[in-house]
């Protein structure tokens, strides 16, 4: 009875990201949080490969996404699905406060080596313009040029068909992996009374150098523009992805480097 309960709850909303104008910046962060919400949604059901039971369908005008539904979440047993509803929570926190700037999920092959075996990474990027600094009330309208609203809703189904498309032909993940969650924060975050080590209690990793790859390419690059931000999501694959003859090598060679670094430090220390 419960899990029909959330069922018929989440499967009435139409029209999920533009059920109001983005005339605010409280509207605009809350569309913002919602395309979040789609992305970490289509990573999760292509990417980790969760059930689709745990996904729920939202309409954004003309199209129609998978986002993961919280309640399930919660319910089902699913420690992934429960684990990725409370990154995205603590998100959702801290974009309302305008501490992000970046956020990575990436994957990576060799557990306890999340900084040299990455293979895939999806960044999301949030960023405030300048309309925002000037402004004081998050709730005061402004003026809507009829245009501009209906070009952000052509950039935002652009954004989605684009990275459903990308991901859709994405290659296999390998049987065995590893993800990191790591965020980047923005001034507004280091002029607060929070600290880098506020963001390791809740679960995440402050990203203080940029994550990257020995050999890499850009997947796709899509971007969105409101009045007051700036989102932009990328995914970015190693050229030397688990299972290629490219990686086998690599892993060879990692392998020779650190057992010849072995090596030198038993004679550094006979």
């Amino acid at each position: 009875m419960q899990r029909q309960k959330y069922r018929n709850e989440v499967a009435t909303e139409q029209n999920f990201l533009f059920k109001e104008k983005t005339d605010t910046i409280a509207a605009s962060r809350r569309l913002i949080k919602k395309l979040v919400a789609v992305g970490f949604s289509h990573v999760c059901r292509h990417r980790l490969r969760l059930e689709e039971n745990l996904f729920v369908d939202r309409r954004c005008d003309d199209i129609t996404v998978k986002v993961l539904n919280p309640y399930a979440a919660e319910i089902e047993d699913s420690c992934t699905a429960r684990q990725v509803s409370i990154w995205l929570k603590k998100i959702f926190e801290y974009i309302e406060k305008g501490f992000l700037n970046t956020i990575i999920l990436a994957f990576y092959s060799e557990k306890g080596k999340p900084e040299t075996t990455i293979f895939e990474m999806f960044k999301f990027i949030v960023k405030d313009s300048s309309l925002c600094f000037q402004m004081k009330d998050d709730n005061e309208p402004i003026k809507f040029d009829k245009n501009e609203q209906t070009d952000l809703k052509k950039a935002v189904t652009k954004l989605l068909t684009s990275m459903t498309a990308k991901m859709r032909a994405m290659p296999r993940m390998p049987k065995k992996y590893y993800v990191t969650m790591r965020l980047s924060t923005s001034d507004e975050f280091q002029q607060s009374e929070k600290t880098d080590e506020d963001i390791y209690d809740d679960g995440f990793a402050p990203e203080t150098k940029s994550v990257s790859m020995y050999t890499a390419e850009d997947i796709f690059s899509e971007e969105v523009h409101s009045k007051f931000h700036k989102f932009r999501v990328k995914c970015v694959r190693s050229k030397a992805f688990p299972g290629t003859s490219r990686h086998r090598n690599q892993v060879d060679v990692t392998n020779a480097l650190e057992e010849s670094a072995k090596k030198r430090r038993r004679v550094n220390e006979d």
